[in-house]
């Protein structure tokens, strides 16, 4: 048989590019030079065997005499200790079991190849698991063809060895055609050659063609649909170690309903893709694993099906069943990827904390490397994620809170997909979700108002000089007990809030959110200010300041509920606070100029009359003034004094004649205006004015506005955008648990009830099918619209309906719904009032063409790395065909030079016999 040059190691790719034509040339000339051999060998062990039993045992036992148990077990020992990896050339490195086979004679051959070692494992299958070329699995099968059939210790063929290492198809070809049936056997663990091959790591490029030997059925049973001992079948394995999307289709065409199986811990295929994300294939694979559950839903749905089930997971709706199982750990697909995406974070924590270069830059390398794998792990991770959520899973509580449990990078991603956000839409516009939003509202109005009023209340009682005991100054209202509800529901609020983090991510994460910290402080504040309103103790001004500072929270309070209820409030306060952060640089700038100025006019003042006048240095002018009046008129020529009124806010004329505080503060409130008396005050202090009005007031603040401007506008939406959803997925993280957490499992056990769906819940059913299951309020608020259709009959009768619903039903049902926080609220308007807009990511226009450009630039740099291994090769064979032609043109020159010598010799001989004549 003509033996062809290798194409596969452990790197099938790689490897194949190793050889050159020259040795390709020498291997033809060797494999011509056994096949007349063997053609030899085979002629006198016919005539042997004819003797022999038929037993391979008893042949190898009759013909064992004359021959050395070291002889018999040479051959293995030659096999086990071959290692074609670390050889310069792995073809060469099988040259020594080439001579040693060519050296056996064939009774010696028979028992070599029947020899075991202590696995019970054979010569082939030793051979198999190095990766045997062509020519010497050859001979190896002509010489014991039975060997094929025999497995070792662990129930593993020499088809299993060559599958676990990276066979080459011709290889595994050669194999099956001498055993058939081998693509079905298991060991014992119940592996077929079919799970070694896709288990193995360094063949997640698995061809198509290497494939399809493996999945070839044996009658009515196929390679694809046997499980192993832990129920995994190989589109089990194709899934978990990345194989080749080509490979994962022809198993699937071998068998669909491995689609939907799971293994013994209950997981599908699925599973194993998402909780691998990370490899390089697992993007094409999950892909192809999505357009193939398609395909046979497809099939389905054109054919009359009866329900079946394929393992514990029904047929029917097979890309509903497949997206939605619960392993027996309680993940889903979603939690898998997730531990792998924080897997990601982590070893991402640990290159960054790494020391970036060692003395030698060696590790600077390494860690790029590993950072550059990081990138790509995540990129491929996010993709993934992607065409997940594009599939459609259920709207259930153990996905949101998986959702609520990625890390924050990839979580990012997931609340932008307009699928987490119909999924969003949709629970929120629950009975309960809206009720707890409806309440929010009205309790921080409610105690807005109520804490504004008995505040005032308190403030009075506490000024009037007649209230001195503190049983006078208590305020006692029905309003107290309106903010003693509103503070213990939003503690209750932000208790289920902190357990529903702590059952999912613990309590830290609970504390990291500045947001509940502010809350935290809103009721603390409520709750405090009230208890002094009621019972009137402690002081006056830490009530007033106090009271001042619950109404700011009380207000931050409103803004920060407006932001979680509309996207576009969430945008702008976005961009405000994009805005204040960044400018830092600006400030210190205003300040060190408000800075420099204060100090100016605070010098400039200092000698002024008015300052002197002022300090008591100089003499009094007004004082003078009125001496000089009083002496020429008496008491009657002056009309009486009016009442003097305090004023609130103390003023002072000349601030900076006090203090360098004063000053400072009286130029900050000049941004906008220009203190009086400041031009006619000195030729220097109206020369600082003007600079001031020049640098703050034309240029400064005119620079702030283009600054503000610019800083909003890039303030992207998608920030904005992430910030709003995340805070919605949260709300209805949190609501899920209230309403289903594990105490309504208890509460309903001790009751022994059976558990319930809410009537609006359509988590349990598929998204194209939740149009057509309306609940009754839904329907009954769909006929009341109806009937005010033009199309629709125009009778007296339909008149007086119309009449009614819109002047008593509707109204009447508005009312209701308002005064019951929206709970008896149709769902189309709970969806009105809370339901936001789907937010589509704009991406760049150029981001697919720089992706196609990346790929061609990958592909690129691949073909370079090939030409450069081929360069090396020809140079390498090059370098061969001189070594060569060197030693040829030296032994002819030995030839010649023996030539020379002989034909001397004979000249000589000749010499002597004519003179002997």
């Amino acid at each position: 048989m003509p033996r062809q040059p290798r194409r596969n190691k452990k790197a099938p790719v790689s490897r194949s590019r190793r050889q050159s034509n020259s040795s390709s040339r020498r291997h033809a000339s060797k494999t011509e030079r056994h096949s007349r051999r063997r053609r030899h060998r085979r002629h006198d062990s016919s005539s042997s065997s004819s003797s022999s039993s038929s037993s391979s045992s008893s042949s190898s036992s009759s013909s064992s005499e004359g021959y050395t148990q070291q002889e018999i077990s040479h051959l293995s020992l030659l096999i086990d200790s071959l290692n074609p990896e670390d050889a310069e050339d792995e073809d060469e490195a099988w040259d020594p079991i080439r001579t040693h086979l060519d050296s056996l004679p064939p009774p010696l051959l028979t028992l070599s190849l029947h020899h075991r070692n202590a696995h019970d494992s054979t010569p082939l299958h030793g051979a198999c698991r190095s990766q045997p070329p062509p020519d010497v699995l050859d001979v190896l099968l002509d010489g014991s063809p039975e060997m094929t059939m025999w497995s070792d210790a662990f129930g593993w063929l020499p088809l299993h060895y060559a599958c676990a290492n990276g066979a080459t198809p011709q290889v595994v070809q050669m194999l099956l055609d001498v055993f058939p049936h081998g693509v079905v056997e298991v060991d014992k663990r119940g592996r077929t050659p079919l799970h070694f091959a896709l288990g193995n790591v360094s063949t997640v490029s698995l061809s198509t063609d290497m494939t399809r030997l493996l999945v070839r059925p044996m009658g009515s049973v196929s390679a694809a649909s046997i499980a192993d001992e832990n129920r995994m079948l190989p589109i089990h394995y194709a899934c978990a170690y990345g194989s080749s999307a080509e490979a994962l289709h022809v198993i699937i065409e071998a068998y669909d309903e491995g689609l939907t199986r799971v293994d013994f811990r209950g997981r599908t295929p699925l599973h194993f893709v998402m909780g691998n994300s990370d490899r390089e294939n697992s993007v094409e694979v999950l892909r192809m694993l999505l357009h193939n559950v398609l395909l046979v839903e497809r099939e389905e749905e054109e054919q009359e099906w009866e329900e079946r089930t394929i393992g514990k997971v029904p047929r029917q709706n097979m890309r509903h069943n497949m997206m939605n199982v619960i392993d027996q750990e309680g993940n889903l697909p979603l939690h898998l990827l997730s531990k792998k995406a924080r897997d990601i974070t982590k070893q991402e924590k640990e290159i960054r904390a790494a020391p970036s270069m060692t003395d030698n830059g060696e590790q600077d390398f390494e860690l790029q490397e590993k950072s550059r794998s990081i990138v790509l792990a995540k990129e491929r991770i996010r993709k993934c994620l992607q065409m997940y959520l594009a599939a459609e899973p259920e709207t259930t509580s153990k996905f949101l809170s998986g959702v609520q449990f990625l890390p924050d990078w990839i979580r990012d991603e997931a609340v932008l997909h307009p699928t987490i956000q119909q999924m969003l839409n949709d629970r929120i516009s629950h009975r309960f979700p809206t009720m707890i939003l409806l309440l929010d509202f009205y309790l921080n109005v409610a105690i807005i108002g109520c804490f504004t009023k008995v505040s005032l209340q308190s403030a009075e009682l506490r000024a009037d000089a007649k209230n001195v005991s503190i049983e006078s100054k208590r305020v006692d209202s029905y309003l107290l007990l309106v903010l003693y509800v509103g503070s213990s529901y939003f503690a209750l609020r932000e208790l289920s809030q902190a357990i529903s983090i702590k059952l999912q991510r613990g309590i830290i994460p609970y504390f990291h959110d500045v947001k509940n910290i502010l809350n935290l402080s809103f009721i603390f504040l409520v709750f405090s200010c009230t208890l002094l309103i009621q019972s009137g103790k402690g002081s006056d001004d830490i009530f007033h300041e106090g009271s001042a500072i619950t109404l700011g929270a009380c207000y931050l309070q409103i803004l920060a509920y407006l932001r979680t209820v509309s996207i576009d409030f969430a945008v702008f306060i976005s961009g405000v606070s994009h805005v204040t952060m960044r400018l830092g640089a600006f400030m210190s700038i205003m300040a060190i100029t408000i800075l420099a100025f204060s100090q100016m006019w605070y010098t400039v003042f200092r000698q002024t009359t008015v300052c002197r006048a002022l300090n008591g240095e100089g003499a009094n002018l007004t004082t003078l003034l009125d001496d000089l009046i009083f002496q020429y008129y008496d008491d009657a020529f002056f009309l009486p004094e009016p009442e003097i009124v305090e004023d609130c806010e103390p003023q002072l004329d000349y601030p900076y004649c006090e203090n360098l505080a004063w000053s400072i503060y009286k130029t900050f409130s000049m941004i906008f205006e220009l203190g009086d008396g400041l031009l006619e005050l000195s030729t220097i202090s109206m020369i600082l004015s003007l600079v001031w009005l020049f640098i703050v007031v034309l240029m400064i603040l005119n620079l702030l506005i283009g600054v503000i401007t610019d800083l909003f506008r890039s303030a992207t939406k998608d920030q904005a955008a992430v910030v709003f959803w995340r805070k919605r997925l949260a709300f209805v993280t949190d609501m899920d648990w209230v309403i289903n957490g594990m105490w309504k499992k208890k509460a309903f056990n001790l009751f022994r009830c059976k558990v319930k769906r809410d009537e609006e819940s359509t988590s349990f059913i598929p998204a194209a099918e939740r149009k057509e299951h309306p609940t009754r309020s839904r329907a009954m608020w769909n006929r009341f619209i109806r009937s005010f259709d033009p199309s629709s009959d125009g009778s007296f009768l339909m008149f007086l309906l119309r009449i009614t619903v819109w002047l008593f039903i509707v109204p009447i049902w508005l009312i209701l719904g308002l005064l019951t926080a929206g709970w008896f609220w149709p769902p189309q308007l709970r969806e009105e009032l809370f339901k936001q807009t789907i937010y589509i990511r704009e991406e760049p226009p150029d981001v697919e063409r720089f992706e196609r450009l990346e790929l061609v630039g990958k592909d690129l740099t691949t073909a370079k790395d090939d030409i450069v291994k081929q360069f090396a090769i020809d140079r390498k064979g090059m370098k061969a065909v001189r070594e060569q032609a060197r030693t040829a043109r030296t032994e002819i020159k030995e030839e010649v030079k023996n030539m020379k010598v002989v034909m001397s010799n004979l000249f000589d001989i000749q010499k002597q016999v004519m003179k002997s004549l």
